[in-house]
C-alpha cells in the first residue's frame, strides 16, 4: 500500500511538472516577477512607504491601498509576490471570466471548483498556472505557499463579486520567510537576555 502511495505521489509529481508552463513573461498590471522596486514604484504609481518588515532589511512590503495591490521584495528590493484584488458590482460568474484568462495566459494546471472543499479556506473557484499551491491560506506578511513560479487567481466565497490574482516566486518567498524567521529568534534571544541582564 506505501508503495502504491509512493508511485502516485511521483506520478502526480511528474505530471504536474511536465504541464508547468514558463511564467517569465506574465504580468500583472505590466509588472512582472524580478522587477526592481523602483521600476515598480513609477509603473504604479504608488505613494505608500516601502513597509521594512520586522526592520530586518530581508522582507520589504508596498501596500498600494487605493490600487488595491500588494507587493512583496527580497533583500535586493527585487520583486518576488504581487497580489491584486479586484471587486465588482455584481457577483462573479467563473465560466464567464474564464475565457478571457485562458486567452492571456494560456491552459491552466488548475482549474476547479472549491466551495466543497473545507480545507480551501474562503476559495469558491481556483485557477493556477505554471507551480501549484501548497497552501490556501493567505496572509499579508506570508503570502501564499507555492513551490516554484507560479499565478494564483482565486474567487472569494465569502465575497462572491471579489476576486484575486497573485504572481508569485515561491522558491524565493520560501527563503525569504526562513531568513525572516531566523531573524525573528535572534532578535527574541537577545531581548531575553537583555530582559535577564536588567533583572539583576
Amino acid at each position: 500500500m506505501k508503495s502504491f502511495i509512493k508511485i502516485l505521489s511521483i506520478l502526480l509529481f511528474l505530471n504536474l511538472s511536465l504541464s508547468a508552463v514558463d511564467i517569465s513573461e506574465f504580468e500583472i498590471d505590466g509588472i512582472k516577477l524580478g522587477e526592481t522596486y523602483s521600476n515598480v514604484k513609477k509603473r504604479l504609481s504608488c505613494n505608500a512607504p516601502l513597509n521594512n518588515i520586522g526592520s530586518y532589511n530581508i522582507l520589504y512590503i508596498l501596500e498600494c491601498s487605493s490600487l488595491k495591490i500588494d507587493v512583496r521584495f527580497d533583500k535586493s528590493k527585487r520583486l518576488i509576490e504581487i497580489s491584486k484584488f479586484i471587486t465588482f458590482s455584481s457577483k462573479l460568474d467563473w465560466r464567464n471570466i474564464k475565457t478571457k484568462l485562458y486567452k492571456k495566459y494560456g491552459k491552466p494546471i488548475d482549474d476547479s471548483d472549491k466551495s466543497g472543499n473545507n480545507n480551501t479556506g474562503n476559495i469558491s473557484y481556483q485557477a493556477v498556472w505554471g507551480a501549484y499551491p501548497l497552501n490556501y491560506e493567505y496572509s499579508y506578511q506570508n503570502g501564499i505557499e507555492i513551490e516554484g513560479k507560479g499565478l494564483q487567481i482565486i474567487l472569494f466565497s465569502h465575497n462572491p463579486s471579489s476576486m484575486s490574482l497573485t504572481l508569485v516566486d515561491g522558491n524565493k518567498l520560501k527563503k525569504v520567510r526562513k531568513e525572516l524567521a531566523r531573524a525573528e529568534k535572534l532578535e527574541e534571544a537577545k531581548k531575553r537576555n537583555r530582559e535577564i541582564e536588567n533583572a539583576f
